[in-house]
């Protein structure tokens, strides 16, 4: 998907263990931008205190997590960000019941790198597009940046 050049979407993802961040992070670069990450809640509670996210991908086993999703949904900047809990658990039922009510959605490890994408888009999509803190200020264009424009007379 082409996004506007002054607005593309910005992610957290937050695990322990390097190998499901890097499994989250990479598809997430490839398709958007890259995203934030951060390896506990303390470092995720830090970056959410300063940046508007459009998802915020939270591991279910991190401790404190309940504690950590209802201090980033305190946050001014990410006080509705959707969170998605990201589980090793197999019953998603259960699951849901037990965690944090801050919590929007859930996907399952392991996960194809699609479908943490479209969990993403979906997201970003539902809430109409990239949070407006997260658009660039508009830049003017220098004329001699324009290539193969005709001259203005």
């Amino acid at each position: 998907m082409d996004w506007p050049a002054s607005g593309l979407p910005r992610f957290l993802v937050v695990d322990a263990d390097p190998t499901c961040r890097l499994a989250a992070w990479s598809p997430l670069k490839q398709a958007f931008n890259e995203p934030d990450i951060a390896r506990a809640g303390r470092a995720a509670l830090e970056l959410a205190a300063g940046k508007a996210y459009d998802v915020i991908f939270l591991d279910v086993d991190m401790p404190g997590l309940n504690e950590v999703c209802a201090r980033i949904h305190q946050t001014k900047l990410n006080f509705n960000t959707p969170i998605v809990f990201v589980t090793s658990h197999d019953d998603f039922d259960r699951l849901a019941a037990s965690i944090s009510p801050g919590g929007h959605d859930l996907i399952g490890k392991p996960f194809l790198a699609f479908e943490i994408t479209a969990k993403a888009l979906t997201l970003v999509l539902r809430a109409g597009g990239p949070r407006r803190e997260n658009f660039l200020p508009r830049m003017p264009i220098p004329v001699a940046a324009v290539a193969g424009e005709a001259a203005i007379s």
